[in-house]
């Protein structure tokens, strides 16, 4: 490992925090997150293997301490690591599917262990492969792709956008992204407040309609969230 650099190609090091007295100058450890054996890589961006019993929410707290960048409009989503891959869980125009490379599992059927690259984890707008076979799969592990950098992913939601007073497909600091999303859900009760009855949930999820061409040409004009499906393609993820 170079002083003073990232780790070479190859290297990994483990999602925990600095001894005190001690660390790496110019380089942050990633913060360890509880029921997970987390491992980093930096191979041009930061490669990370994240177990299924991690907490979401600190996932992409440390992701944004860290500089990972991708996950920081799914900020506040309660849950587990684990139970995102199975809905392709989204929100303000992000999806955990634009992040993941590969999801460890058991199956139950062959009992034994299974590794699906993302290419067959089958994501789609709110669904997977795990989510068509319920009962099958449990989900042990979740490998994720970040890019580094303090700033966040292309802004792909309006109202996020509108909130950040810049425009969709701007990027701006991951963590202002990730304290402006906790103020919406917030203001909607949808940040778990350990005081507030009203927040207390296990989460929920909804899905927009999805119309072939014709019946999305009959809708009347300035239909609210409208858009225009062409060549099989899927709307982009809502919030």
């Amino acid at each position: 490992m170079r002083q003073g650099g990232h780790p070479r190609a190859g290297a990994r090091r483990r999602i925990q925090p600095p001894r005190r007295g001690r660390g790496l100058p110019g380089h942050r450890r990633a913060r360890r997150l509880r029921g997970s054996e987390g491992r980093c890589v930096h191979l041009r961006g930061a490669a990370v293997r994240v177990g299924a019993g991690a907490t979401w929410d600190d996932l992409v707290a440390s992701a944004v301490e860290q500089e990972w960048s991708g996950i920081e409009s799914l900020s506040g989503i309660p849950g587990s690591v684990g139970a995102t891959p199975i809905q392709n869980v989204g929100a303000y125009g992000s999806e955990v599917a634009q992040t993941i490379t590969s999801v460890r599992t058991w199956d139950r059927a062959r009992r034994t262990q299974k590794t699906f690259p993302v290419a067959d984890c089958g994501f789609g707008y709110r669904t997977s492969l795990f989510k068509r076979e319920p009962g099958r799969y449990l989900v042990l592990e979740v490998g994720y792709q970040f890019t580094l950098g303090s700033l966040s992913q292309p802004i792909a939601y309006a109202e996020l956008a509108r909130r950040l007073d810049t425009v969709v497909g701007e990027r701006v600091p991951s963590h202002v992204v990730r304290d402006t999303v906790l103020e919406i859900r917030a203001s909607k009760g949808m940040v778990l407040d350990p005081t507030d009855h009203d927040t207390w949930s296990a989460g929920s999820f909804f899905t927009n309609p999805i119309l072939d061409a014709d019946a999305a040409a009959a809708l009347p004009d300035g239909a609210p969230g409208s858009r225009r499906l062409t060549g099989g393609s899927r709307p982009a993820p809502p919030g």
